[in-house]
């Protein structure tokens, strides 16, 4: 029941409603209104009479004359809904409230920016439903009512509840762990390390400064290609910039790079880890056999394979490529190598025709950086010569292979041929 009465002289401040079953009462207070309306709702079919009292500090005037109206058919206007609350998560409002009586169908909310409104349709929600999230909002403060609804007709809106959404920027850094684990003293790692800023909230991300490694060994590492110095990034925009690690010296080598910005967490860190290694080294690197007679071997030569890597190396093989010309003649470096020490190996050239031969012997192992160590191998094969020796008869034979002799008296001819 719909109740609405003049504003009396007086300057009243509050209304005493009353209700009653039968003309001329007896009444019963039913609420105190700071307007001159009220809804009266939830009541049961039948006719009621009402009448108000209006009160100030002064005190309450008389009952006003009397009021009445008729519910038909036993369903009335849902009571008003109570209880309404506003409660900011991120980006949304969640809101709840105490279901009405008078057997609602649905709820009514509306949205203003000022509790006085302007006030727009936000959802209509069915009941016995009595709560509602509104997502996806912007920084501010938002204002709710809502009102219940049957058949009979929809109540007055609800007390206002608010809720400030404040959201801030967020820096998400991934990762914000780089290991870029054995790299040899001296050597730019060739896998670089790319590291990337997302903003990850509905505010921009603004005044990103990416700035140089430090820490204890921060000279050992750089960043490069780095498109977030600078950059303001909208909601979910993300920039990235590049890490390298180059160590000055063995062992672990940590550092760390710090990113501003305005994310109130600011400042944000990016460890950085790598361990600095010393290679193995073979020596010599390459081998020229030289000029060597087809088919007859070489004098061996030694190939040093030093461990000065920091940690023991397995051999998996030592080998040459092709083999046909070459050799190992021995061979210490099999199994397992221990830092700081060296094993060898001999090789020989034997040629089987003439030309120039190559061959490549290869250490390949595992524990260490730097696997296969190669060694260049070549040489000339040549083929035997020939030298005629004259005056046979006085030739002394100095145990050079002599091919054939000639003795031609008749013709003056007295040699032998001997291989060079």
């Amino acid at each position: 029941m719909n109740l609405a009465w003049s504003v009396p002289t007086g300057s009243p401040t509050s209304y005493k409603v009353f209700r009653g079953t039968a003309s001329g009462g007896p009444y019963t207070q039913i609420a105190t209104a700071t307007t001159n309306s009220y809804a009266d709702n939830a009541l049961a079919g039948g006719t009621y009479y009402y009448v108000v009292q209006a009160c100030n500090a002064a005190g309450c005037s008389a009952n006003s004359t009397q009021a009445s109206g008729t519910i038909s058919g036993g369903v009335s206007i849902p009571s008003v809904p109570t209880g309404l609350t506003a409660t900011a998560s991120g980006t949304q409002i969640n809101l709840s409230w105490t279901a009405s009586t008078g057997a609602p169908t649905s709820y009514s909310l509306q949205r203003a920016p000022a509790s006085t409104g302007p006030w727009t349709g936000l959802a209509t929600i069915s009941a016995p439903t009595t709560s509602f999230t509104d997502p996806n909002l912007a920084n501010g403060t938002y204002f709710y009512r809502v009102a219940a609804t049957n058949t009979a007709g929809t109540s007055a809106y609800s007390t206002t509840a608010s809720a400030t959404v404040s959201v801030l920027p967020a820096a998400s850094i991934s990762p914000s762990l780089v290991s870029f684990g054995n790299v040899v003293v001296g050597q730019t790692n060739l896998l670089t390390q790319t590291v990337q800023i997302q903003n990850s909230s509905t505010a921009n991300l603004t005044t990103i400064v990416v700035n140089a490694p430090s820490g204890p060994a921060g000279a050992d590492y750089s960043n490069s290609q780095d498109g977030c110095t600078g950059a303001t990034l909208t909601p979910l925009q993300s920039c990235q910039f590049v890490v390298s690690f180059t160590p000055s010296t063995t062992g672990t080598r940590s550092a760390s790079i710090v990113i501003t910005s305005n994310d109130p967490t600011s400042p944000d860190t990016v460890t950085l880890t790598g361990v600095g290694t010393a290679t193995v080294t073979v020596s010599p690197t390459s081998i020229n056999f030289g000029n060597q007679y087809v088919n007859k071997p070489s004098a061996p030569t030694t190939v040093t394979f030093n461990n000065t890597s920091g940690v023991t190396v397995t051999f998996t093989s030592v080998s040459l490529a092709t083999g046909t010309q070459f050799a190992l003649s021995s061979n210490t470096c099999t199994g397992t190598l221990a830092n700081g020490n060296a094993c060898t190996v001999n090789v020989t050239f034997t040629p089987t025709s003439a030309g120039l031969k190559t061959d490549t012997l290869s250490f390949a192992f595992t524990g260490a950086a730097g696997s296969p160590q190669t060694v260049a191998l070549q040489g000339k094969g040549q083929k035997h010569g020939v030298m005629r020796v004259g005056a046979f008869a006085n030739w002394r034979y100095d145990g050079t292979e002599i091919i054939k002799t000639v003795l031609r008296p008749w013709r003056r001819e007295e040699y032998a041929e001997v291989k060079i």
